[in-house]
């Protein structure tokens, strides 16, 4: 798509009757856009969610991949696989799915290429508004352009052009036409550097990756695994009043090994996400490195709950029964509500869940009750009967 980001006009309102006259009109050469749109539904790419690094991969990181390279180093030198800046030579594309750093977007308004043409040709008509060599420019960039393409140009321009206002119709009899408002559209479209990135990765889908299927092998074979004691050591850390602790205990879930210690990473975010989300550090690409694996936005690390911890365990398929259960009890009153009158006695897992682990499980979280034994009162009955006068 075409862009006119070079187009300005100034009103004149300094006379009176104030007629909106077009007081200059600037055209500045070579500042236009040719954009490569970007619609969602051409992102639907057969992206591998597993990776298994392999002796010689060479391994490409797009933009916007929370990868901590000295983690990232350490895989290679472990691995015996190289890593790339040039997507060209890799055999391994590993990509941030959303786009989001490829990708922007801009409000633009649109009109078709005859009636910007005519506009133009009639603002060089009025002499001091256009130099020939603007009009000469404009007429090249839209010539290949059909009469009904959209271009996108600046409101104050589009507005003239869509409802012919300009005193530059009225001189050439063109009456206003009296239309709706001009609409603007945000239009998505890839940042010019990264457009042959972007064209590569539609040609080579064999190669793409998700980024997140490298995070869990980045932390080396010795790193932590949280375990409940190392969880209840952090969860101390977090509930002190000291700033460093925090920072520390994020330091050590950052670096732990993330699908060995999932089901206690998770609670960690459930348990302390209210203190984890106020520390800075939470920026920091190591620690970003993590959210990205559990799929957790940086600025809203306070939302997790009992149910998104079973529900991580099932996506990064580390879910067991033990697991289940473990969570199950530590937040059992949040996975059913009662009522006044009726409470919960048994749970069991849903159809879906119980196909993953392949075992029965019945959890009975209240007992029988015992009745109480109780003597009971008869009431004496009267074989008399007498009037009340």
């Amino acid at each position: 798509m075409l862009i006119l980001n070079n187009i300005h006009l100034s009103l004149n309102y300094d006379n009176y009757p104030k007629t909106g006259e077009i007081d200059w009109l600037s055209v500045d050469i070579d500042d236009h856009l040719h954009i490569q749109t970007y619609e969602n539904k051409e992102l639907e790419l057969p992206i591998l969610e597993k990776y298994s690094p392999k002796p010689g991969d060479v391994v490409y990181i797009g933009p916007g991949c929370n990868i901590p390279r000295i983690k990232l180093k350490d895989l290679m030198i472990n691995n015996a696989i190289k890593s790339t800046t040039d997507f060209n030579k890799a055999t391994h594309l590993f990509i941030d799915t959303k786009f989001n750093a490829i990708v922007t977007d801009s409000w633009f308004y649109l009109e078709n290429s005859k009636n910007i043409l005519e506009f133009f040709n009639l603002a060089k008509e009025s002499d001091t508004l256009l130099e020939s060599q603007e009009l000469e420019y404009i007429q090249n960039l839209i010539k290949d352009c059909p009469d009904d393409e959209s271009i996108g140009i600046s409101h104050q321009v589009a507005h003239r052009i869509s409802k012919k206002v300009d005193p530059i119709y009225s001189k050439a009899r063109i009456s206003p036409t009296g239309a709706g408002s001009v609409y603007n559209n945000n239009f998505k479209f890839i940042v010019a550097e990264y457009v042959d990135l972007y064209n590569f990765i539609q040609s080579n889908q064999d190669k793409l990756y998700n980024y997140k299927s490298l995070i869990c092998h980045i932390n080396s074979s010795d790193s932590i695994t949280i375990d409940e004691k190392v969880f209840d050591q952090l969860s101390a850390m977090f509930n002190s009043e000291d700033a460093d602790n925090h920072i520390l205990a994020m330091e050590i879930m950052a670096n732990s090994n993330y699908l060995d210690s999932l089901m206690y990473l998770e609670m960690l975010f459930c348990d302390h996400g209210h203190v984890i989300n106020l520390v800075k550090t939470k920026k920091h690409v190591n620690f970003k490195s993590l959210t990205d694996f559990l799929g957790k936005y940086t600025n809203h690390l306070n939302s997790t709950n009992s149910h998104d911890i079973i529900q991580s365990l099932i996506d990064k398929e580390v879910v067991t029964l033990e697991k289940v259960h473990y969570v199950f009890e530590k937040y059992k009153n949040e996975f059913y509500t009662g009522s006044t009158h009726f409470t919960v006695k048994e749970v069991t897992l849903s159809d879906d869940l119980l196909k993953i682990v392949n075992e029965n499980y019945v959890n009975t979280v209240q007992e029988d009750y015992v009745p109480e034994e109780r003597e009971k009162v008869e009431e004496e009955k009267s074989d008399e009967f007498s009037w009340i006068e």
